[in-house]
């Protein structure tokens, strides 16, 4: 029993020990997890603070990349608020150099910043934030070089408890000389109303209201709505949406149908919401079928400067004290044909003129009213009443102006001609029953159209029974070139009836501008017209219809593809919505053809609008070229981030 008990004791004993040492390796385990742990965080913090520390150092040469751009920009637009000249705004530009010892930059032996314009941090003194114009460069584009832009390397830098960020950033500042109306399709300064299948490709640009509708207006007799389809818009680039670029209050309307058609189009000019239905998807106002991209809407406080066309005068305008005298009698109104070089010539009546001034006569009456029949050429032409440049049967008028012509009244086109120059009119600009072929810019003064017992029987702009056509010419670099129309008027600009009834693929290909200071109006139904370049107006209005239309009855056959108004018989909307998708490789070069699709397709529709309006840069360079009074320039433009590194 002893025996037995000695033998539990020591059991015992042993048991304690094992329990000692358990214990023990637990604690120690324990231990070591703990210290690990605590290793870890610590690290973890570190790297954490770290990284926290090469964020905040980013965002200190982010911070001063934008202040010294902002500060530039600031300068810059303040400078030119009140419009300042090419040489002025030149000689600012040149300001900001790596020689400038605000921007001027210091670094040390491997090239890190050390010394710039410092910016101010909110943070503790270990933060640093600089930034600095290392370099400039000269800026080209499609037209050379541009002297009103510059290119600069900028460094900015960042540091935060010792660690740093630095990023080197081309990118381009300056100004634009060119209105901004000529840089989208369409521009206003108020609505833009879209009646019908209208096409563009390109930008919209306005600070009122957009309102769609799926007809087109006529007036044959009577108002008319042609049964149509909704307005098509498409970028200039097949890798961008188009952009509608639009004021903080602008909204979108979708116009609905009324029996009243002299009321409906007196409703939507007005925005009468008994005709109007406001809409928030803006892919509903167009028609997608043809253009997979939906616009993009882009939303500016950014005004739209309208331009003084009256001011353009003196550029133009000379007297007889200034001239050498074509002298005409009243009964002789035809000048003379020839080249008229190395002088100018101002053309006038012996009968009414005196030595400082002459009176302006009625454009209808073609005995006081002079005229440009043949071939001519002159440096610089003035006429002290209206002038009409015409031709005889199959001839072609040619009238080629190197420096300026100023007309003190109308100007009337008609017959066949070709008209290349800088033009200003004082009074309106009547194109009717021409085949014109130009490169021409045309400033129109009078804003109001020309009467007769009360009714309007042209606007101050009006383009009617015509074919507009360019006139190739030879740029600054001897290359051939599409000549353009730029027309600058006060008043309303209306384009209606020209290349009427042509089949919907053959439309006159105008490459011009058209800017109105009042209402732009262009009609697309019965005409057919494909315009090269954009439109401003401080109300836009345009209608068309897509495929045929024609002025006599179809045959019987054809009958019942056609809707009759009035004797203006125009393809039905089934009809007109006809599309067709077909493979890449089909219809190669063909312009109906170049719209990618979602599948990587083409789809081609198989009838053209008949209006058509075309972003084209050609009539930048026209407006470049044949301006004669210099832009001030009011507006510097965004930085433009060529590279970042």
């Amino acid at each position: 029993m002893k025996r037995m008990i000695n033998v539990i004791r020591k059991t015992i004993r042993n048991s304690n020990g094992y329990a000692l040492l358990l214990t023990l390796g637990i604690l120690i385990l324990f231990t070591v997890l703990g210290l690990s742990l605590m290793t870890l965080t610590m690290s973890g913090t570190a790297k954490n603070s770290t990284r926290e520390d090469d964020t905040q150092a980013l965002n200190l040469a982010e911070k001063g990349l934008d202040f010294i751009l902002n500060e530039i920009n600031t300068h810059l637009a303040e400078f030119t608020k009140e419009g300042k000249s090419r040489d002025d705004f030149i000689g600012e530009l040149e300001k900001f150099n790596q020689n400038n010892l605000r921007y001027k930059c210091t670094f040390d032996s491997k090239g890190i910043l050390i010394k710039g314009l410092k910016i101010t941090t909110s943070n503790s003194q270990n933060d640093t934030s600089l930034a600095c114009i290392k370099s400039v460069h000269e800026v080209n584009d499609a037209n050379g070089l541009n002297d009103l832009k510059k290119k600069l390397e900028i460094i900015s830098f960042g540091e935060v408890d010792g660690k740093n960020k630095q990023l080197i950033t081309f990118l381009e500042i300056g100004a634009d000389h060119i209105p901004e109306q000529l840089k989208y399709t369409l521009t206003s300064n108020g609505n833009i109303h879209l009646n019908g299948a209208v096409q563009i490709t390109g930008d919209l640009r306005y600070k009122g209201n957009l309102t769609t509708y799926n007809k087109a207006h006529i007036i044959k007799g009577s108002h008319y709505w042609v049964d149509s389809l909704k307005p098509s818009i498409k970028s200039t680039s097949s890798r961008s949406n188009p952009r509608i670029v639009v004021s903080r209050n602008s909204n979108f309307y979708h116009v609905k149908d009324s029996s009243n058609a002299s009321s409906l189009y007196t409703g939507i000019h007005n925005l009468n919401t008994s005709y109007l239905t406001m809409e928030s998807d803006i892919s509903k106002l167009f028609d997608t079928t043809i253009f997979d991209k939906v616009p993009t809407v882009v939303t500016t406080d950014s005004n739209i400067n309208t331009v003084d066309v009256s001011a353009k005068k003196n550029t133009y305008i000379f007297t007889r004290n200034s001239a050498n005298d074509i002298l005409t009698n009243k009964n002789e109104y035809s000048i003379p044909n020839g080249v008229y070089k190395n002088r100018s010539f101002l053309v006038h009546y012996y009968s009414t003129c005196n030595k400082s001034s002459c009176n302006k006569y009625d454009p209808e009456d073609k005995n006081s009213t002079f005229e440009l029949n043949g071939d001519y050429e002159f440096d610089q032409l003035a006429t002290s009443a209206s002038l009409k440049i015409t031709s005889q049967n199959k001839s072609t008028t040619k009238v080629k102006i190197k420096n300026t012509l100023y007309v003190e009244g109308d100007l009337i086109i008609d017959g066949n001609v070709e008209l290349s120059g800088s033009i200003f009119v004082n009074g309106r600009l009547k194109i009717h029953e021409s085949n014109l072929k130009t490169n021409a810019l045309i400033y129109v003064n009078n804003p109001d159209g020309y009467t007769r017992n009360g009714w309007v029987y042209y606007e101050p702009v009006d383009i009617q029974y015509s074919t507009i056509n360019s006139l190739p010419y030879k740029n600054e670099k001897n290359e051939t070139a599409n000549g353009t129309l730029v027309i600058f008027s006060r008043g309303k600009v209306k384009l209606s009836n020209n290349s009427t009834s042509s089949l919907h693929d053959k439309p006159s290909e105008i490459y011009g501008f058209f800017y109105s200071g009042k209402e732009l109006e262009i009609y697309g139904s019965g005409s057919n017209m494909k315009i090269h370049g954009g439109v401003y107006g401080s109300r836009i209005t345009l209608h068309a219809t897509r495929g045929n239309t024609q002025e006599t009855a179809p045959s019987r056959s054809d009958a019942t593809s056609y809707n009759n108004y009035n004797g203006l018989y125009v393809f039905k909307e089934t009809i007109q919505d006809d599309i067709t998708t077909r493979s890449s490789n089909q219809l190669v070069g063909d312009s109906r053809c170049n719209f990618p699709t979602k599948s990587n397709q083409k789809k081609c529709y198989d009838y053209h609008s008949r209006l058509q309006i075309h972003y084209n840069e050609d009539v930048i360079n026209t407006y470049i070229e044949l301006n004669r009074e210099e832009e001030l320039i009011y507006k510097v433009d965004p930085p433009k981030f060529v590279e970042r590194n």
